[in-house]
């Protein structure tokens, strides 16, 4: 992980629970990254007193299987957020669209490829969540990208959300929605995944996307759709942007990214994994 460490203030302890590692920070300056997560994996932070933050992330991208059938890109979310004293969030970062033979969904809620070949598993979702992991105790999303679909031509896997996820390939596999996931399969905070054919697998996100079609002809092979961001009504001066159908990732300019949320770069490459930002900033006036 990457993380800057500063020194008095106000503190928060950034836990890894499949590890153990345990870190203390402390707030002496604004406006600079504090914590910088561009791994896979959960953490969990808790303040010992209030204090406010920006928050900026990427969702995974989806894998890419070849030229024509690309991942999508992870979408972006980012907003100011009031952490109080003693209460502990859980922070999820997406792990990047993986191919059809690592039969092991993608860490946060990748949604997995057809086994029969060619296709890759979408990008798991970047967010914040309030105590545990449920879709009711989400604060900001930032939803994953569909993995690329296999055998036939232009089977792209649709960009993460955003509002919402864009839909895979030919718009077979939808995109997850604020209301809904995507078809076929998508579900809260899951995208969804095949257990027969060649298509590719939805992302992750507040709402997953849809995979290639269980209601559809495996040998279709079409890319999966995006998940969908969230945004909670208690965040202040809010930006959410999707990535783009097998492309990049959404605000991908920003000097913080670096090749987060990217689909996978070239032919049969898993799809980069999130990122996760926290900047404290002064109280908003």
């Amino acid at each position: 992980m990457s993380i800057s460490r500063l020194k008095g203030g106000p503190s928060l302890t950034l836990v890894k629970p499949s590890t153990g590692e345990t870190i203390k920070y402390t707030i002496t300056a604004f406006n600079t990254p504090l914590i910088n997560l561009s791994s896979y994996g959960e953490w969990r932070v808790t303040p010992n007193s209030t204090f406010f933050a920006e928050l900026q992330m990427w969702g995974a991208g989806g894998g890419t299987d070849d030229g024509t059938k690309d991942g999508g890109g992870g979408g972006f979310s980012s907003g100011i957020y009031k952490f109080e004293s003693g209460i502990t969030h859980v922070i999820w970062v997406g792990q990047g669209g993986t191919i059809y033979s690592i039969r092991s969904a993608p860490f946060g809620g990748g949604g997995l490829a057809g086994p029969s070949g060619y296709g890759f598993s979408g990008g798991g979702l970047t967010g914040l969540f309030k105590t545990s992991v449920t879709q009711a105790n989400s604060i900001i999303i930032a939803g994953g990208g569909g993995g690329g679909g296999g055998s036939s031509a232009n089977q792209t896997g649709g960009g993460g959300g955003g509002s919402s996820g864009t839909a895979g390939g030919t718009g077979f596999a939808g995109g997850g929605t604020q209301s809904a996931g995507g078809l076929y399969g998508g579900a809260a905070l899951e995208g969804g995944g095949l257990t027969s054919g060649y298509g590719g697998g939805g992302g992750g996100g507040y709402w997953g996307g849809g995979q290639q079609g269980s209601g559809g002809n495996p040998a279709d092979s079409h890319g999966g759709g995006g998940g969908s961001g969230y945004l909670h009504p208690s965040l202040i001066n809010t930006t959410t942007t999707a990535g783009a159908a097998g492309g990049a990732p959404g605000n991908s300019g920003s000097v913080y990214r670096g090749t987060s949320g990217n689909s996978g770069p070239t032919s049969g490459t898993a799809g980069s994994d999130g990122r996760f930002i926290l900047i404290p900033v002064p109280v908003p006036r």
